[in-house]
């Protein structure tokens, strides 16, 4: 397929038209059946999250633009996990990117019900009870790509194994390994019968700060500069290395209002807000909220903050500077300490008992006069804002690792 010019145009042009009018963090648009605005306690549907991952991958099989392959790891490490539970046994129907209490309550949603923010069996409506188990697997799938060339092209990263077929017909493989994303680090090692002439490219993400390669220990003569595409074309052995160091650094990102979000590598960090699970009925979605049937052994949850939640920042957004954190990935990577899961075999829900792979801890003050707006977080105050707070500190943790959160706050 080879996409006219102005198929090209006129995507990118709806591109920044929608995070104009639209954009989140991670990646995704607001869009609660219908497109609403930048208002960060707007929903997002599930759905829309993993159709969107779909098109992103198809637009980089078209283009090969280092953007689509970009906004595929944005929102499978962000607006994925933090609209299911880290277990996968229940998900929302709509997300938000300010979202302090997960209940049955009017939102300010066009067109679905009170039940669409709590994670549950089927909330709102089943379709992403139907779409929730296809995301992993399309990000697993498009790890890898041919390239015209006759090589291959590492797309989105994460530890994975692949074989395939390069220059004339030789079978190779290769072992990606990689703490990616909570890591800036990616390790391959070819393998191989016999040595193999093909071109290996790989994808710099925008967020790279001063990308290092190296080949079996031996560095490239150039960095290759963020947002492109790395080719490197020799005779591969078997046992030969190539190495990525990304270099990743902390940023500070300018939302609605003059709020601020923080990014690190592919994901965005999230205010930690304690959270309290209770076990709620499952509801039907009209206006008489009936009981109904789910499946033995799922729950639906109603999730309220336990800590203060209305923090402002006080940052320089030109050079944020945070305290970074990182601890072992478990086997539920985006779980919290002491939230309830449910792990393979289990017959019960039980508190987790590792911690996030990431914090940042920054400086902060408290702002007392950011309340509630019904059952959301109210609009985020201009920024800088004015509290007399004393300064302390907070910690944010990845997007996927929470059900309440603020990715959105205001400076002081």
């Amino acid at each position: 397929f080879k996409p006219e010019p102005n198929e090209r145009t006129s995507l990118y042009s709806f591109l920044r038209r929608a995070d104009k009018g639209y954009g989140q963090v991670g990646a995704r648009w607001n869009a609660d059946e219908w497109l609403a605005s930048t208002d960060p306690t707007q929903g997002t549907e599930l759905c829309d999250i993993e159709e969107l991952l779909y098109s992103f991958e198809k637009n980089f099989e078209a283009l090969g633009e280092v953007d689509f392959a970009d906004r595929m790891e944005q929102l499978m490490f962000n607006a994925f996990p933090g609209t299911v539970t880290p277990d996968m046994w229940a998900c929302q129907y709509d997300q938000q990117a300010n979202q302090v209490l997960v209940s049955v309550a009017k939102r300010p949603w066009n067109g679905n019900s009170d039940t669409s923010n709590i994670y549950g069996f089927a909330a709102n409506f089943p379709c992403c009870l139907s779409n929730m188990h296809s995301p992993w697997p399309r990000y697993v799938e498009s790890m890898w790509m041919a390239t015209e060339d006759n090589g291959m092209v590492a797309t989105v990263y994460g530890p994975c194994h692949v074989k395939a077929k390069v220059g004339e017909g030789s079978t190779i493989e290769i072992t990606e390994e990689t703490d990616y994303p909570f890591s800036d680090r990616v390790r391959f090692t070819i393998h191989s019968e016999r040595p193999v002439s093909f071109p290996l490219h790989f994808r710099i993400p925008s967020w790279a700060t001063r990308a290092e390669v190296s080949v079996s220990g031996e560095p490239t003569p150039s960095h290759p500069p963020k947002g492109t595409i790395f080719k490197i074309e020799r005779v591969w052995k078997s046992g030969d290395v190539v190495t990525l160091n990304f270099n990743f650094k902390v940023r500070a990102e300018t939302r609605r209002n003059n709020a601020v979000s923080i990014a690190w590598g592919p994901l965005y960090f999230v205010l930690r807000i304690g959270e309290a699970f209770q076990k709620i009925p499952a509801i039907s979605a009209s206006r008489s909220h009936e009981p109904i049937p789910v499946p033995p052994g799922c729950v639906n949850w109603r999730i309220a903050p336990t800590t203060d939640w209305n923090y402002a920042l006080a940052i320089d957004r030109n050079d944020p500077q945070c305290t970074i954190t990182t601890g072992k990935i478990s086997s539920i990577p985006f779980a919290q300490k002491g939230e309830p899961v449910k792990v393979a075999g289990a017959k019960e829900f039980t508190p987790w008992q590792e911690d996030v792979p990431m914090v940042l801890k920054f400086k902060a003050r408290h702002v007392p006069q950011w309340g509630m707006n019904g059952s959301n977080a109210a609009p985020v105050p201009l920024s800088p804002v004015k509290t007399n707070s004393p300064e302390t500190v907070v910690e944010l943790i990845p997007y996927g690792c929470t059900r309440l959160r603020i990715s959105e706050f205001p400076t002081v």
